[in-house]
This record gives C-alpha cells, sequence and structure tokens, in this order.
C-alpha cells in the first residue's frame, strides 16, 4: 500500500522528522527512503506530441489539454489548449523537442507537462 502525505507547510515537514518519528517510511513503503515532489493543486494537463527520427531531428505538432479526466483516463482532449497564449505555446513546444533530443527518442510520441495556476510548467 502507497500512502501519499501533502505537506502545505515547511514546519510540517520537519516536525516528523526532527522528532524523530523514522517509522512513517518504512511501515508504507519498506524503506526509509522518503521521496519529495512538488504538489501542483489544480493543474491542468498539457501534453506536446512530438515525431523524433533516428538522426535525432524532432518535431511538435502542437499542444492539447487533456485536463478532463474520470480515473486517469483521459475524457476530452482540447486543441490548441485555451489556457496557453502563443509564447507559452511556442516554449512549451520547444521544451518537448529539446526533451526528445536529451534522450535520444526515436518515434511519435507525447511529453507531458502540468500547468499550474500561477502558469509553471512542471514535467511529468
Amino acid at each position: 500500500m502507497i500512502f501519499i502525505r501533502s505537506f502545505f507547510k515547511y514546519s510540517s515537514i520537519c516536525s516528523p522528522i526532527s522528532s524523530g518519528d523514522s517509522s512513517y517510511s518504512p511501515k508504507a513503503f519498506g524503506s526509509p527512503e522518503v521521496f519529495i515532489e512538488k504538489c501542483v493543486l489544480n493543474p491542468k494537463h498539457i501534453e506536446v506530441q512530438i515525431l523524433a527520427d533516428h538522426d535525432n531531428n524532432a518535431i511538435h505538432l502542437f499542444e492539447r489539454d487533456c485536463s478532463i479526466q474520470r480515473r486517469n483516463q483521459k475524457l476530452i482532449e482540447i486543441a490548441p489548449s485555451p489556457q496557453l497564449n502563443e509564447e507559452q505555446r511556442t516554449y512549451i513546444g520547444d521544451l518537448a523537442v529539446k526533451a526528445s533530443k536529451a534522450v535520444g527518442y526515436q518515434n511519435a510520441g507525447t511529453v507531458e507537462f502540468l500547468l499550474d495556476s500561477e502558469n509553471n510548467f512542471y514535467f511529468m
């Protein structure tokens, strides 16, 4: 069983650690290691379609908003994403191409991002 805990104050994170309560992680995950990632509340799920070849050439085929989901299954895809302006659209498309080239990707694929309420992108 996997447990996820959200903390909204730095002191809340430090409290269990500084008090010596180190039993949570081994009980939940079978390991004393802890994985921490940013909690993005009410994100938009933005995907960028890419095409890449064996010569490390890559292009993007623009983005779509896949935020309307049920049980982690996309129900509706909206293209282009109504949340993005032209500058953001160019930025996220270029970012997806850079990611593709960085790993030597070859094929058609999707690079996925979260967009928060302050218009920050996070790679998924």
